[in-house]
């Protein structure tokens, strides 16, 4: 078996990608908020979502041995638009979009 870890500058590659399935779900009588159901604005039960996540990043050698990261996340990555059952502003606004983060780990010290 080939170790792909320790080609080339980069140590440590990985990709994942990831998914996360919500069913439907019907506020019950007399919950609170339920009574958006019946209104023409806001809600309070919820349509099944599916959102699809990617995390992908390497190490790299830095200072002499030690490596530092560079890491990639983006959470929805389709920008799905949807409502989480147990967010608080479901009523009237969309849970949260797409998300991209980017961070970079140096290593300090002996």
């Amino acid at each position: 078996m080939t170790d792909y870890s320790e080609r080339g500058p980069i140590r440590e590659p990985y990709l994942t990608i990831g998914m996360r399935h919500a069913a439907a779900k019907d506020a019950a009588p007399g919950e609170p908020f339920s009574q958006f159901d019946l209104m023409p604005f806001g809600t309070a039960s919820t349509d099944a979502y599916t959102l699809a996540d990617l995390d992908l990043g390497f190490a790299f050698r830095a200072f002499g041995s030690r490596l530092a990261r560079v890491d990639l996340t983006v959470r929805n990555l389709f920008d799905t638009e949807y409502r989480d059952f147990l967010d608080t502003y479901k009523g009237y606004a969309l849970s949260p979009g797409r998300d991209i983060r980017v961070s970079l780990s140096v290593p300090f010290g002996g």
